[in-house]
């Protein structure tokens, strides 16, 4: 098998969504220091200034389905992926008549179809490499949360799509994880 056979069946690969900034980068930087190669997905990947040979950004919308759907295709070692870490968000705090239509199919979209919908691509290799699934829900999920009612609401949904995953996948020697975090220093209350 040679020295490159044992790094390449020993390569450890992480898929992580919203990598480009605030939690997402720095769950990024901590895996690089582990030694995982990391495929980080941005909406925009050139606002991010951290380099590392093990750090691949990739540009997708993963509001846009069309562009989820080709994302695994872009990921060279995606059999090797042992751990996805649901991590992209952003919110629209107001009241909820004035969210429009397009926000809120926006929200939808990356706060629950595309975390189920990536899962979905990735449970059988998960299972092949017994990975873990990371959800970074919110506080929001739990409590009520002014003029944050459909961000709030998806990030239930999201905490419950984790549960189920939990209950589901755990006999198959994947294992789940929920984190809940409460408010962040990042830019991320800036809207």
């Amino acid at each position: 098998m040679g020295l490159y056979g044992k790094f390449v069946s020993s390569l450890k690969v992480a898929l992580v969504t919203g990598a480009s900034r605030g939690i997402g980068l720095s769950i990024s930087q901590m895996l690089v220091s582990l030694g995982y190669k990391v495929y980080g997905i941005s909406r925009n990947p050139e606002n991010c200034n951290y380099k590392n040979e093990l750090f691949h950004l990739i540009a997708c919308d993963l509001s846009n389905a069309k562009h989820l759907d080709q994302l695994l295709d872009r990921i060279p070692e995606k059999k090797e992926i042992s751990l996805l870490i649901h991590n992209a968000g952003v919110a629209y705090f107001s009241p909820v008549e004035e969210l429009s239509s397009e926000k809120i199919r926006e929200l939808v979209n990356l706060h629950i179809t595309a975390p189920m919908l990536l899962t979905s691509q990735l449970t059988r290799i998960l299972k092949q490499n017994q990975g873990r699934i990371v959800f970074i829900g919110s506080v929001a999920g739990k409590e009520i949360s002014p003029w944050g009612n459909v961000y709030a609401s998806l990030k239930a949904g999201i905490h419950h799509f984790a549960r189920e995953l939990f209950a589901e996948l755990r006999k198959f020697g994947v294992k789940v994880h929920l984190i809940i975090p409460d408010i962040t220093k990042t830019d991320f209350y800036n809207r």
